[in-house]
């Protein structure tokens, strides 16, 4: 099981489509409590990419992968507390040419800082934290050209790579989840180990590598029982090797 999530913060001032991405610290450590209270377990990225086969051998119904798009600034400032608080491992797929900028691919969105280098590159030194790519630009990839494709891969990796050392992840999340067979193609012939979408689905060894399912984590999911709940639910779906839920 996958986990997206974005914003982690106690303002509401965005209105409801901001909200729809928002959790708060405290409904951030509930999620974790709720998961564990039923006996999962958060594993890193890392964890996966050094033994894949090892991982799917296991019992991975049993497994959460946390994640985090865009790399606003409040997960420095109000997630990677509780995360270091919590023990719990994540991968922050952030925009590599807008350090320590804003969101301004969705104008419809508050105006939300970026991280910078610098706070990436501490976040990193827990040990818990890992970075991976979510493009260069944030642009929808299956509109580009071919040029610009490769610039939004290739660079986005280069940058990473060069600026956070062992910190970086060779995996990359598709801005605005959005992606066709062109991109998918591209993301195989690239340094990346895995691509992930924001299609609701377990992530099961026969699940496609750049086409990786993840459950969003949002308002609703402040709530304890919800979450409990969702995640009961997915991971029984998860042992029976079955497809999306809700």
């Amino acid at each position: 099981m996958t986990l997206c999530l974005h914003h982690v913060s106690t303002s509401t001032r965005g209105g409801a489509k901001y909200r729809q991405f928002l959790i708060t610290p405290k409904g951030l450590t509930r999620v974790i409590r709720s998961a564990r209270a039923l006996g999962m377990e958060f594993i890193s990225m890392a964890e996966v990419l050094k033994d894949p086969q090892a991982f799917w051998q296991t019992n991975h119904a049993n497994k959460i992968v946390m994640t985090y798009d865009d790399g606003y600034e409040n997960f420095f400032t109000d997630a990677l507390p509780v995360l270091e608080r919590e023990a719990c491992p994540a991968t922050v797929f952030v925009v590599a040419g807008k350090f320590a900028g804003h969101n301004d691919w969705d104008p419809d969105m508050p105006h939300s800082p970026l991280m910078s280098l610098e706070q990436m590159q501490q976040a990193t030194r827990s040990g818990l934290i890992t970075i991976g790519s979510h493009g260069l630009l944030h642009r929808r990839l299956q509109t580009l050209t071919p040029d610009e494709l490769d610039k939004e891969i290739d660079q986005s990796h280069q940058i990473l790579a060069a600026s956070l050392g062992s910190g970086y992840l060779p995996v990359l999340a598709y801005p605005y989840g959005n992606y066709s067979q062109a991109v998918v193609e591209r993301a195989k012939n690239s340094p990346f180990k895995y691509s992930f979408t924001i299609k609701r689905g377990h992530w099961l060894a026969s699940s496609l590598p750049h086409e990786v399912p993840r459950f969003c984590v949002g308002i609703k999911d402040n709530y304890p029982l919800v979450f409990f709940a969702k995640c009961l639910r997915n991971r029984l779906l998860s042992a029976l090797g079955l497809g999306p839920t809700g």
